[in-house]
């Protein structure tokens, strides 16, 4: 079948119309590069420094805003703090030492922000720095510029008398340091340890 096939001469294959047109259609063909065309044209095309620039600066600008957003001392800055649960000398002692951690700083990020404010590391902070604190049970971020704390204080539960002296034991079995005040009398007292 393919040996019986007439060979056309050069000159008559390459000066049909039909040759012609198949040429011309071949010199404007473009391969497709698959998922990557879309960029490709994106590039190559005569705008596409300004639509570089324009992309860049928008994205500069959201970024921008942003940061502004999250970093301005007005917007989600904690204002007011609570204490609920201390006594009144422990409760002006602890908004000392949370206005102190709040106006801390970790890097860049500023512990008094909501957004960036760990509880955990919060919690952990108000029990190492005070004694008077037994526990914090709860600290509650109210949006949009309230921090709640809720701490248990460490109070005498009983007295201890020895042979050394009497030493007011809290709730927690640590002995507290003995001051010169009365002690409560509805304590508890073990004689003789």
């Amino acid at each position: 079948m393919f040996r019986n096939k007439k060979k056309l001469p050069s000159k008559v294959k390459y000066q049909s119309s039909q040759f012609k047109t198949k040429l011309a259609r071949a010199r404007t063909y473009q391969r497709n590069s698959g998922g990557l065309s879309k960029y490709v044209r994106f590039f190559k095309s005569e705008q596409w420094s300004f639509r570089f620039w324009l992309l860049a600066l928008v994205g500069l600008g959201l970024i921008g805003f942003f940061g502004y957003l999250l970093f301005y001392p007005n917007w989600l800055y904690i204002r007011e703090v609570r204490v609920v649960g201390a006594r009144t000398a422990l409760e002006q002692e602890l908004h000392g030492q949370l206005e102190r951690y709040l106006d801390q700083r970790t890097f860049f990020v500023p512990h008094r922000n909501m957004l960036f404010l760990h509880l955990p590391d919060l919690q952990s902070y108000l029990l190492a720095v005070n004694p008077g604190v037994w526990r914090v049970d709860e600290v509650k971020k109210r949006w949009p510029h309230s921090l709640t704390v809720q701490v248990v204080p460490r109070d005498p539960a009983f007295t201890v008398t020895t042979h050394e002296g009497t030493w007011l034991v809290s709730n927690d079995g640590l002995t507290l340091p003995n001051t010169t005040q009365q002690t409560n009398t509805l304590l508890i007292t073990a004689h003789g340890l």
